[in-house]
């Protein structure tokens, strides 16, 4: 495929933006998106991501410095809004705050150069960063250092906290832990990590959130939510984010453990938590599909097509306006 195909792709999703309900044009777009990445930037193919200049991440990172304008340029009463980052970053601004979620500024294992001015700006405008574990798409430490030597509170698991000791904003979390950061009323809990037996092989802490308007959110990262997932009793979650693969060998199609499909493990989160909305993360890691993997557009599109929650996915650099719920 060639570039002009992917750019006249994206421009279907700039001329339909997101929507919690159907949208033909973006689903196809979506797909069409995967089928780009994976038959044009692996190995040898015309867009080899070990290539540099690369001109399929230069249009993903002008998107992603868009975005970034538009989060510095946000008022502080709009809507809450989710602004999707690369793979499972977002940033969710709200009540006047632009709180951090797993950001990844940009992938770093393909050789390409490292401009300091993403990490900068994300560092500069973030009120808080939260980190669900220690895998590297998800804890970017070049963005953890840049927001501790700004003086910003960045949360993460206690096994990771202790790497940042000499900075004072650095906030341990763990396991029914309760504590306000940044004008929030955080709720962090322990869980296991997807394809894991044990909650010690990776250790991940995931986060629910009560913002100063009362907006809340539920962020779990890479959590296998279909063994150990909660929230607060009686509290109405506006946002659930998660991650749309299959969570472990049980919902694996042709596994021999399977015993159900994705659709399954996320309707049995979805009647415990009752959002009001939510998001799929995770999508078309690049790393992932330069190895091989699919870019799995089309599960969760199955996913928002069939869960009778308003959902949506965003490409990068998109963002959805949230409702808002009168308590």
């Amino acid at each position: 495929m060639n570039l002009d195909i992917f750019l006249a792709t994206l421009m279907v999703l700039d001329s339909t933006p997101p929507i919690f309900s159907d949208s033909p044009a973006r689903r196809d777009a979506f797909l069409r998106l995967g089928e780009f990445f994976e038959q044009s930037t692996r190995a040898s193919a015309i867009f080899d991501l070990k290539t540099w200049p690369n001109p399929v991440w230069n249009e993903i990172e002008t998107r992603l410095s868009r975005a970034l304008d538009a989060i510095e340029a946000e008022p502080a009463d709009a809507p809450a809004t989710a602004w999707q980052l690369y793979n499972d970053g977002v940033v969710l601004t709200v009540d006047g705050l632009a709180i951090g979620l797993d950001i990844f500024p940009m992938p770093r294992r393909f050789g390409w150069a490292q401009p300091v001015g993403p990490t900068d700006r994300l560092a500069s405008l973030l009120d808080v960063l939260f980190i669900t574990h220690r895998h590297p798409d998800h804890y970017d430490k070049d963005l953890v250092q840049a927001c501790l030597e700004r003086g910003k509170p960045v949360v993460l698991p206690a096994s990771l906290a202790a790497d940042w000791a000499d900075f004072k904003t650095v906030i341990p979390a763990d396991d029914g832990q309760t504590f306000q950061v940044a004008g929030l009323e955080v709720t962090a809990r322990r869980g296991f990590h997807v394809w894991r037996a044990t909650m010690d092989e990776v250790p991940l802490v995931y986060y629910e959130a009560v913002c100063p308007g009362g907006f809340t959110f539920l962020f779990i990262g890479d959590l296998d939510y279909s063994k150990r997932l909660e929230k607060t009793p009686g509290r109405e979650i506006d946002l659930f984010l998660i991650p749309w693969r299959h969570p472990n060998e049980n919902h694996e199609p042709g596994h021999v453990a399977q015993t159900g499909v994705t659709f399954d493990a996320v309707q049995s989160a979805l009647n415990k938590i009752q959002p009001r909305a939510l998001l799929y993360e995770h999508l078309a890691e690049l790393e992932h599909v330069y190895d091989g993997f699919p870019a799995s557009y089309d599960i969760a599109l199955d996913l928002k097509s069939r869960v009778s929650v308003p959902s949506e996915l965003l490409f990068w650099g998109e963002h959805i306006r949230l409702p808002r719920h009168e308590r």
